[in-house]
């Protein structure tokens, strides 16, 4: 026959294992997995375009075209979509740099290309820990359609909307 204080001891201990189940079952953040690991490339493309279905909208602080400011892209925004199919983003008054629709893809860390136009390679720098802010720099040279322009480094300074 066991004594009562002995069925209080079974029971704190069962309760405290379920306790315990549940606090190591909700430690996952976003739903995921907490043992995958992030690669550097998957880091960088969750602080750009982060992890939900809309994206992450960036407004420009500033354009300069050659060193000068630019009032071709007053109220230029862009915003980063990413997932395990492609990357895609909207802008508004960037033509003639991006289209108002496209893809995008890293090259590396610090480089980006945009509509797999390979002429035109995007340098992001000062980048802050989780891209609230970033520059994007690109001496370009043709536009989305392919068309050839005159050379000019725009730099894009971007901050998170």
């Amino acid at each position: 026959m066991r004594s009562i204080k002995a069925e209080k001891n079974t029971i704190l201990t069962f309760g405290l294992l379920v306790c315990l189940g549940l606090l190591f079952s909700s430690c996952s953040t976003d739903g995921e997995d907490p043992g995958r690991i992030i690669t550097p490339t998957g880091q960088r493309l969750i602080d750009l375009a982060g992890n939900t279905e809309e994206g992450k909208t960036y407004v420009a602080t500033s354009v300069l075209i050659n060193g000068t400011a630019s009032p071709d892209f007053d109220n230029f925004t862009i915003s980063l979509r990413s997932n395990t199919v492609s990357n895609g983003y909207n802008s508004t008054n960037g033509a003639p740099v991006f289209g108002q629709v496209g893809t995008w893809e890293l090259q590396t860390l610090d480089e980006i290309i945009f509509d797999a136009n390979n002429n035109n390679v995007f340098k992001l720098s000062s980048i802050n820990l989780t891209a609230t802010s970033f520059r994007l720099t690109v001496n370009f040279t043709a536009g989305p359609g392919g068309s050839n322009n005159t050379p000019n480094e725009y730099i894009f300074n971007l901050v998170l909307q």
